[in-house]
């Protein structure tokens, strides 16, 4: 499994002139690093003074949005793996020839990135909702990681955008709201980078 690897062995395979993993799994995994570096923002943040001074029930609702941003962002890491086993599974179908088989498999392809894409809209409303509680010191981590989302919520859509069946009407409707979606995260990340 490639999320067991070590990033050197990653990134050989990444590298190299097999066609998987490729852009699907790179973004899933340079995703999970953008929220884990949220994450340490966050973390390192609640052990400070300004934090602990806050009600009860805010530092309450923090941790348990960092631990529900972990779930989630593991949830994510899935996909570096999920994404290199479905590509392998769309080649095998197109070796085959058989129409039916490739068509379901370029519509595994497509839900790959869109299931990161959703899990990606979860983890966006926790982090948009937290960032204020970023202490000074440790906000270029969390500028960072929030430039990083930004790049990757168009590198996804590109992932999606390849594998979009024209033809097909289910998929259009998911792609299409999928992106109003994404439009409507990547404002808001605009605007929380304004007010850093």
């Amino acid at each position: 499994m490639k999320i067991n690897n070590s990033l050197i062995n990653y990134y050989q395979e990444v590298s190299s002139d097999a066609p998987a993993p490729g852009g699907g799994s790179v973004c899933a995994y340079l995703i999970g690093l953008s929220i884990g570096l949220y994450l340490m923002s966050l973390r390192v943040s609640i052990k400070r003074k300004k934090f602990l001074e806050l009600e009860e029930k805010i530092q309450n609702k923090v941790k348990s949005d960092i631990e529900q941003l972990e779930k989630i962002n593991l949830d994510i890491l899935t996909y570096v793996d999920k994404d290199i086993e479905v590509f392998n599974n769309f080649m095998k179908a197109y070796r085959s020839k058989e129409e039916q088989q490739i068509l379901k498999e370029t519509k595994n392809c497509f839900m790959s990135p869109y299931n990161v894409l959703l899990n990606l809209f979860k983890a966006s409303d926790i982090m948009l909702d937290n960032y204020q509680y970023v202490v000074k010191s440790i906000k270029s981590d969390l500028k960072i990681s929030l430039i990083m989302l930004d790049a990757l919520y168009k590198a996804t859509k590109e992932n999606i955008e390849v594998n979009v069946i024209n033809n097909d009407e289910e998929l259009l409707k998911l792609k299409n709201e999928a992106y109003d979606k994404m439009a409507f995260y990547q404002n808001k990340i605009s605007e929380v980078m304004n007010i850093l």
